[in-house]
């Protein structure tokens, strides 16, 4: 009974290495596509810039995260923003290693020359790394 609960005991702990809580911050390229419409006008608008990125999150094992974070986006003209939930894929074994993913949250933007309008509702995406 000793030997299993050790070995149990054991186990544990060599899960609990493989998991835990993260903070990461990251600074990338963010391509912004937004759609709009408002009293029958539409609008489209692209932009590729910066971006600023704080999370928070935990490994539930070597392959599997999930976090929260919150993402500044550098645009032409304006600010913008989005605050979301993510979950990653780990693809390997390696301590580095390349991995998929998938968020969802809310975003706002500001246009500079528009400053009555009002651009904020759901985001998503994918995001990889290689």
């Amino acid at each position: 009974m000793k030997k299993i609960a050790l070995a149990a005991l054991l186990a544990s702990g060599l899960m609990a290495a493989d998991s835990g809580i993260y903070v990461g911050v990251d600074v990338g390229n963010t391509k912004f596509d937004m759609k709009a419409s408002a009293s029958g006008v539409s609008a489209e608008e692209s932009d590729d810039g910066g971006s600023q990125t704080l999370k928070v999150g935990y490994y539930f094992d070597k392959n599997n995260r999930a976090s929260i974070c919150y993402q500044n986006v550098n645009v032409d003209g304006g600010d913008s923003y989005h605050i979301g939930i993510g979950y990653d894929y780990l693809i390997g074994n390696d301590d580095f290693k390349p991995f998929v993913g998938a968020f969802v949250g809310y975003g706002s933007a500001d246009d500079d020359e528009l400053p009555e309008l009002d651009i904020s509702g759901a985001v998503f995406g994918v995001q990889r790394n290689q």
